[in-house]
């Protein structure tokens, strides 16, 4: 895990240029069970919630959640075809 720092000014520059387009934004509700990776995340970083976290690598559980649904996905095209 890694907190941005002042060195960091070039990635901070990209962020306040992102937060300041004019985006139509849609929030939908997903299960906690539905989206294991973002609930994990959520839970990794929650003691850091005061600023931003960036995760270089992510966490070995997130990996093994991503790659089961790569699985999944691959399954599921496979059988369309």
């Amino acid at each position: 895990m890694l907190c941005l720092e002042s060195d960091n000014v070039v990635e901070i520059q990209m962020i306040n240029d992102l937060c300041s387009i004019d985006w139509k934004v849609k929030f939908r509700s997903i299960r906690r069970t539905n989206n294991k990776v973002v609930d994990r995340l959520a839970k990794t970083i929650s003691d850091d919630i005061d600023h931003l976290v960036v995760l270089k690598d992510p966490p070995s559980e997130i990996n093994i959640f991503l790659e089961k649904k790569i699985r999944l996905n691959v399954l599921v095209e496979s059988n369309r075809n």
